[in-house]
């Protein structure tokens, strides 16, 4: 994602945890939480985006974090849940539910920290 970027059409920087919201490009997995098979990397067919035609889509399970470290998944049960590093306010535990259940979820940054709308990223009037 190199090279002048300029709204509304820029895609680089921290923006690049939203790459799965433009199909003009392949998929970036910056930002995503990944479900692979272990024997060959590739996503598995359970998965929300199983039937993608991008390899990468296939593997994401969540994203839209600003640096996800650590991931458990609760004893019991196929929620997984993540640790997200915050930005200025807080740091974040986020949830997917059942990921070969669920929806696939976009956890909103960098439009979102936590439950709160960005406002340098939201008065740039981007496309993502």
């Amino acid at each position: 994602m190199g090279g002048l970027q300029s709204p509304p059409t820029a895609e680089g920087g921290a923006l690049r945890a939203q790459d799965l919201r433009t199909p003009s490009d392949p998929v970036g997995l910056s930002g995503t939480i990944l479900r692979v098979d272990p024997s060959n990397g590739a996503g598995l067919a359970d998965n929300p985006l199983g039937t993608s035609t991008d390899a990468n889509a296939r593997r994401i399970v969540g994203y839209g974090l600003r640096n996800p470290f650590r991931f458990t998944i609760k004893p019991g049960t196929n929620d997984l849940w993540i640790g997200d590093v915050g930005w200025n306010d807080w740091e974040e535990i986020d949830r997917v539910s059942n990921p070969t259940a669920a929806a696939l979820q976009n956890f909103g940054w960098p439009r979102y920290h936590g439950p709160e709308r960005q406002s340098s990223y939201d008065g740039l009037n981007l496309d993502i």
